[in-house]
């Protein structure tokens, strides 16, 4: 190991010196910093870096810091990485160039060596907009209708930044907007009120349009939207695509008459399944639910007073069976 580090001057570089940072790209990398090992001034001491990223003219007392340890002489950042950075540790506005500087401090573990500071370099970076890593479905129109809090979640689109996908079953009449987060209405993405563009609008402020979709006919949909691009399609699609409800619930006496989530097999996405140890009473009785804490669209036993091994089951319809 090289213990003599010379009279090397510290200096660091980076492999950009604009940056518009791609939120459609977010686990792309944006830059990296490299620098040069500095001085033990032949002690042949070990020497610690410190990484320092600052707003112009800040000279450096605040912003960003981190400890970068021994033996290390890069660092890199994504653009999600930076852009966050950039907004929540130095306060950047969104979508504005902003100027800012990084430097390295070098410390040599020996006590008669002084700290080594490179100078400073500067980069032009613009910050964009982060977007939802979640996306939920709400409205009367979905399972589980306007209750923001057990709004049915869609799924991410691997390798498609903003991108979200959902198949299940949409009833009409009845209507439904994207929310970003369970039990927020704000922010949704509504359908768009101009002209006949089809193109999501981003809601955020109750005086904002609240415009929401709607399907022509209750069936089976298959719904993709881009929250980036502030794309989206629906698409009528085979029922068997997937199962009518993403959740199911086990309801009655041995739950308190509380929602109780069943577990939907990896393998077929339609068969759910609930365990417990419950001690078997008279008057014991329960049912299915499909939205959690809702009394609607349940699943009943066919027949009144059913025994727990009946196997055929009636959403709604006459009477409210229930397994005893």
């Amino acid at each position: 190991m090289e213990l003599n580090k010379g009279y090397d001057v510290l200096t660091v570089s980076a492999s950009a010196d604009t940056l518009d940072l791609d939120v459609k790209a977010p686990d792309a990398r944006a830059i990296t910093f490299e620098w040069t090992s500095g001085s033990n001034m032949g002690t042949g001491a070990a020497i610690e870096y410190t990484f320092r990223m600052d707003v112009e003219g800040n000279a450096f007392q605040g912003g960003i810091v981190e400890y970068m340890g021994k033996g290390v002489y890069s660092l890199s950042y994504t653009n999600e990485q930076l852009t966050r950075l950039m907004l929540e540790e130095l306060a950047l506005p969104i979508d504005e160039d902003a100027t800012i500087e990084v430097s390295i401090v070098a410390e040599v573990l020996n006590e008669t060596v002084e700290p080594q500071l490179s100078d400073p370099i500067k980069i032009v970076v613009t910050p964009y907009r982060p977007v939802s890593k979640t996306l939920y479905l709400v409205g009367d129109a979905t399972p589980n209708g306007w209750d923001a809090g057990a709004a049915t979640k869609m799924t991410a689109i691997s390798g498609e930044a903003g991108g979200f996908v959902w198949t299940g079953e949409l009833r009409n009449p009845g209507s439904f907007k994207f929310i970003t987060s369970l039990g927020e209405f704000l922010p949704s993405y509504n359908k768009t009120m101009s002209g006949t563009s089809e193109a999501l609008y981003l809601r955020e402020s109750d005086e904002d349009p609240d415009e929401p979709f709607t399907v022509p006919a209750s069936a089976f949909y298959r719904i993709t939207v881009n929250i980036i691009d502030l794309t989206y399609s629906i698409e009528e699609t085979d029922g068997m695509a997937g199962p009518k409800y993403d959740h199911i619930y086990f309801v009655g006496s041995f739950t308190g008459w509380s929602h109780v989530a069943m577990k939907q097999d990896v393998i077929n996405p339609f068969l759910f399944r609930f365990g417990d140890v419950m001690e078997w009473t008279g008057g014991g009785e329960f049912k299915f639910g499909t939205a959690s804490g809702s009394w609607d669209d349940m699943y009943h036993p066919t027949i009144a007073n059913a025994p727990y091994t009946h196997s055929e089951v009636m959403q709604n319809g006459e009477g409210d069976h229930k397994c005893c």
